[in-house]
């Protein structure tokens, strides 16, 4: 099976991993994603706990068995195939990260040219993808597109699938994986600020600075499938997690003017700035 790079570890698989890398390093692998024969999804729980970890069927495309060590996807015979790995991406892989005591936030990640590495979070459709298609343009190396993940053993440093991004749907298509060269992938960086995307202003950009209860609060609010830890019974350990890297990361509120998509020069300004470590009041 192909040997390959994703949140850091070393993955085995014998199914498409989008934005995992190629490995060519010695030694066991973390996590093999196996394929069983296709099977029915049919009046099966979303999710439910099993011996070994959990089970996540996503109806019509396939169901997803998760150990510490191992997932085992089943496609539905009826399932499109392209859309079994991105299933695998977005919500089986970060099911694994919090199987694996990861804290798991929806958000992108990149190391911008200057040094700094920004992790911006928001709901889906905030603009998370077109701002990282941005920043990786003018030569950012990407950490991770839609799911990035924090270990205690490493502090601030986030991990993800650094092989591109899924670019942001346009009317009446799907979602187009969008690959980055090697040397703009990155497996991890320490982060030095967190970015909120918030309601768009009829002014100009501006940038916040949150208070640690509102980070907190923000982190909790975009963790990636908060079901699973839930599911889990790691909700004291979520809330731990969260404490510690809100007090660890500076968090920022990021109002972005209404209608505008391309960065301003005072944006990029400010991003520099504060992916540089310096605080924005």
């Amino acid at each position: 099976m192909p040997r390959l790079t994703g949140y850091g570890l070393r993955l085995e698989s014998q199914l498409a991993v989008p934005g995992a890398v190629v490995d060519d390093r010695d030694g066991p692998p973390d996590l093999v994603i196996g394929l069983e024969p296709p099977q029915s999804t049919a009046n099966a729980p979303v999710y439910a706990l099993t011996h070994d970890g959990l089970c996540f069927v996503c109806p019509g495309v396939a169901s997803y068995r998760i150990s510490a060590h191992a997932i085992t996807v089943a496609p539905d015979p009826d399932a499109p195939l392209d859309i079994v790995p991105g299933m695998l991406v977005a919500t089986a892989l970060p099911a694994w990260l919090w199987l694996r005591d990861r804290f798991v936030l929806h958000a992108g990640a990149v190391r911008l040219r200057g040094g700094g590495a920004l992790a911006i979070a928001g709901a889906s459709g905030s603009g998370k993808s077109t701002i990282l298609a941005q920043l990786t343009g003018a030569g950012a190396a990407l950490i991770g597109d839609d799911t990035i993940a924090f270990s205690r053993d490493t502090g601030t440093r986030a991990s993800g699938l650094g092989g591109g991004w899924f670019a942001a749907r346009n009317a009446g298509s799907g979602r187009q994986f969008v690959s980055v060269h090697a040397c703009q992938s990155l497996a991890s960086a320490p982060i030095a600020a967190i970015l909120k995307l918030d309601a768009r202003t009829e002014g100009e950009a501006c940038f916040a600075r949150l208070d640690p209860v509102a980070a907190v609060a923000s982190l909790l609010t975009h963790r990636h499938r908060p079901r699973v830890p839930a599911l889990l019974g790691r909700t004291a350990e979520v809330l731990r997690d969260a404490t510690l890297l809100a007090g660890a990361i500076p968090h920022y509120s990021w109002r972005r003017r209404a209608g505008a998509a391309p960065l301003t020069p005072a944006e990029w300004t400010l991003l520099d700035r504060i992916g540089m470590g310096e605080e924005i009041e």
